[in-house]
């Protein structure tokens, strides 16, 4: 009889334990999902802000590494800097610091203006040949611009 009493208790423990994990992994689910849902709508409503106050960040060209002595390195450019005009040309995209590079030959200086840490800077820049591309001028520059894949010129 001692027996049978034990294992109704030990069932019933069990399945108390397996009832309760279960949902805490589903509670454990729903909070995660639901984080991500209000995550999502506070970076909506973050955006829609900037917008209405017109406080968005420039569009430009992040610099995210430098070839070491290369153009940029030697004239002052720095990883993080934000390439915002190439000779007064605005820059939007890689795209556009692509063409605008194209434009000029190996030996041409350039002024790029850059924001670092929000501070505009111009930068002068002496073009050289790309060592992939021989004809082609070079910048040092790695770079990406949003929604687009890193590329280098």
């Amino acid at each position: 009889m001692e027996r049978k009493r034990r294992g109704w208790l030990v069932g019933l423990s069990l399945g108390a334990t397996i009832i309760c994990a279960w949902c805490s992994l589903i509670s454990g689910l729903g909070g995660w999902y639901a984080g991500q849902d209000m995550a999502q709508r506070a970076a909506q409503a973050d955006f829609g802000t900037a917008v209405s106050q017109n406080t968005l960040p420039p569009l430009g060209v992040l610099v995210v590494r430098l070839e070491r002595d290369g153009p940029a390195d030697r004239a002052g450019v720095q990883r993080g800097d934000l390439i915002v005009a190439v000779d007064g040309d605005h820059v939007e995209g890689a795209s556009d610091l692509h063409a605008s590079i194209e434009d000029y030959t190996s030996g041409d200086v350039v002024r790029l203006s850059v924001l670092r840490d929000q501070e505009p800077l111009d930068v002068t820049v002496q073009l050289t040949t790309s060592p992939t591309t021989a004809p082609n001028p070079y910048l040092g520059v790695y770079y990406t611009a949003r929604v687009e894949p890193p590329a280098d010129i």
